[in-house]
């Protein structure tokens, strides 16, 4: 009598191998996605911040580019290009031209665009060094100009920059505080300077005749 082979104990092994093979592939796969998806948008996000710094930059160089939103303000005055509450003493007073209004969105209500100009105290400081200009003839205003970018309202993201400008004048004049604005007053103003009277060269050859 011919004898029977026994029957295998286990079966399907093969299956949930390849079974558990393709969960761990799913998983790997997904892992891998997640983190382009996270990388894509790390890039995104550092090219938005380099986007909105160069043009609060821009900003920044329009307005100061203007010789007239760079007056020697009186303290306490804060000149902008949008009204801000509790900020901006003197809104509106920073002139750009419409070209750089439209091309920074100044003008539109929904985002959050300014530039910012405010006095530094003390109220006469010294030159900047290695300017050039006499310490003991001249004196310094410091102004703070702040460009606000903030468009995260659009999804453009946001940024601040602040620079400082000086601006030399000589200390021998006085300094007034006119409508938020310090004026020069007496020699000072090269305009309000007397024209000096020529020599008398009749009387006789001098250093300067």
């Amino acid at each position: 009598m011919p004898k029977s082979k026994p029957e295998p104990t286990q079966r399907g092994v093969a299956l949930a191998v390849a079974l558990i093979l393709l969960v761990v592939l799913t998983l790997l796969a997904l892992s891998g996605i997640r983190l382009s998806t996270m990388e894509l948008r790390m890039s995104l996000n550092d090219e938005l911040r380099v986007a909105a710094f160069e043009q609060a930059q821009s900003m920044v160089d329009s307005t100061v580019r203007r010789f007239t939103n760079t007056p020697i303000l009186a303290p306490g005055i804060t000149r902008c290009v949008k009204a801000i509450t509790d900020l901006c003493t003197d809104e509106g007073s920073l002139t750009l031209s419409d070209e750089v209004k439209e091309k920074f969105g100044v003008n539109d209500a929904t985002v959050n665009v300014n530039v910012v100009i405010e006095r530094i105290p003390p109220q006469n400081a010294e030159p900047p060094v290695n300017s050039g200009f006499s310490l003991s003839s001249f004196d310094a205003a410091y102004m703070q100009v702040s460009g606000i970018w903030d468009q995260n309202a659009k999804g453009l993201g946001s940024a601040t920059i602040r620079e400082g400008v000086a601006i030399v004048y000589g200390s021998a004049g006085d300094i007034t505080t006119t409508s938020g604005e310090d004026q020069f007053s007496g020699a000072t103003d090269p305009e309000a300077a007397p024209e000096p009277e020529p020599e008398d060269c009749s009387a006789g050859p001098t250093p300067s005749c």
